[in-house]
């Protein structure tokens, strides 16, 4: 059995797609890729054996180098994984990009036009989730993660985008957990060319839900936002535009 397919397309047409499948014995992540007018290879085993490896997620560089993440559960912690390919390479060692013990999860990825990719996770922290991120420069290896969420708020499901320069946004949820209910609002933080990370701010409107976000970068590193917002007994689509200059604009 296979499950869970991703696709990336490069710019220079190199196509990846990862999937889950199961060995017998553990659920293994694996990878075929297409040259621009050429066929697909055979698939290749990206995760180890002997721990399960699921959710997996896969970005494709403007030169066609491609990088794959994924969760692993060795029977003890969860771990963030990566393996990359260079274009026209083989597949690295799987790295770790976490390195909290406990429940990793819901990872993401995003590259940037000059080759920068960047990681974002949930990580279930004893009572509550906090969101991570790693970033590898072209050629190198990957930074230690940080948090990018603020401490004692329930933060996940972390989606990311990378824009020109260095530049990233990773958006996410936080749900408050009150009387009458769960209230839930969207966060963003952003990465600028320095590689530092602003504090988080809030995205959405004061929303009894607010849910389901997702994030693109332009070319120009105009940023768009979407998500899903309960209004009343009607769900309904919000957006907020993030200006390079950092001005934002909101737009229902």
């Amino acid at each position: 059995d296979a499950w869970d397919p991703r696709v990336a397309v490069g710019s220079d047409g190199t196509a990846t797609v990862v999937w889950s499948r199961s060995d017998g014995s553990n659920e293994r992540v694996q990878a075929t890729t297409r040259a621009p007018n050429g066929s697909w290879s055979s698939p290749v085993n990206l995760s180890e054996s002997g721990a399960d490896a699921v959710t997996p997620k896969i970005v494709v560089g403007p030169d066609g180098a491609a990088t794959a993440v994924w969760r692993s559960w060795d029977g003890g912690s969860d771990r963030i994984r990566a393996s990359s390919r260079p274009a026209n390479g083989v597949w690295s060692t799987p790295s770790t990009l976490s390195t909290v013990s406990g429940n990793v999860y819901d990872p993401e990825l995003a590259v940037d036009p000059d080759g920068m990719v960047t990681a974002v996770w949930s990580w279930w922290n004893l009572d509550r989730g906090d969101v991570q991120t790693a970033s590898r420069p072209p050629g190198g290896t990957w930074r230690r993660p940080i948090t990018l969420s603020v401490c004692c708020e329930d933060s996940q499901a972390p989606r990311v985008a990378a824009g020109p320069g260095g530049t990233a946004t990773a958006l996410w949820r936080v749900s408050q957990y009150i009387d009458e209910g769960v209230h839930e609002q969207v966060f963003a933080a952003t990465r600028i060319a320095d590689g530092s990370w602003s504090a988080p701010i809030v995205v959405s409107e004061d929303s009894v839900r607010a849910h389901g976000a997702q994030v693109a970068t332009g070319s120009d590193g105009t940023v768009g936002a979407v998500w899903e917002r309960r209004d009343g007994a009607d769900d309904r689509v919000q957006t907020v535009v993030l200006i390079p200059a950092t001005e934002r604009r909101r737009r229902p």
